[in-house]
């Protein structure tokens, strides 16, 4: 692991690790509005908006063994929302458009499964709090253009 991907994880974990598991806070190692939710020490899901009206849902994630287009899903309240891994980004993120179905679903679901390696045990975590957390990023990004995605059938 790089000396880049320590400091990434030390500066997120400074951000979120005081608060309660359920939390989504403020991602303060990235310099502009966002929310993150952290599930392990490997991995933080983030609503950000890096530029006006270009909200974004962002990952940071190491050893994860995953090639560049391979997909992952992230089932809210039993919707499938399939994900393919673009290249890694600035602050070690891997970065998509914030779909407005998909940002709904953050906001107001209750129950999350992150389905990243099908042959690990999934990442299933409360969205407690995200609706607000969301609301207050996306509040100050401006209007969105991104597409809606598709949600699997179940």
């Amino acid at each position: 692991m790089s000396v880049r991907s320590v400091i990434s994880i030390v500066a997120a974990f400074l951000c979120v690790a005081a608060s309660p598991a359920w939390a989504w806070e403020r991602a303060g190692y990235v310099d502009y509005p966002a929310t993150a939710k952290c599930l392990s020490e490997n991995m933080c899901l983030l609503v950000s908006c890096p530029a006006v009206g270009a909200p974004s849902f962002e990952m940071v994630i190491y050893e994860h063994g995953k090639a560049t287009g391979e997909p992952f899903d992230i089932i809210i309240d039993g919707r499938t929302f399939t994900f393919n891994l673009p290249e890694r980004g600035a602050h070690d993120l891997y970065r998509w458009p914030l779909a407005d179905d998909f940002s709904d679903a953050l906001q107001k679901g209750s129950r999350a499964t992150l389905a990243f390696d099908p042959v690990g045990l999934p990442y299933a975590f409360s969205l407690r709090g995200s609706g607000a957390a969301v609301r207050r990023v996306l509040s100050g990004c401006g209007p969105s253009s991104a597409p809606d995605v598709t949600a699997a059938a179940c």
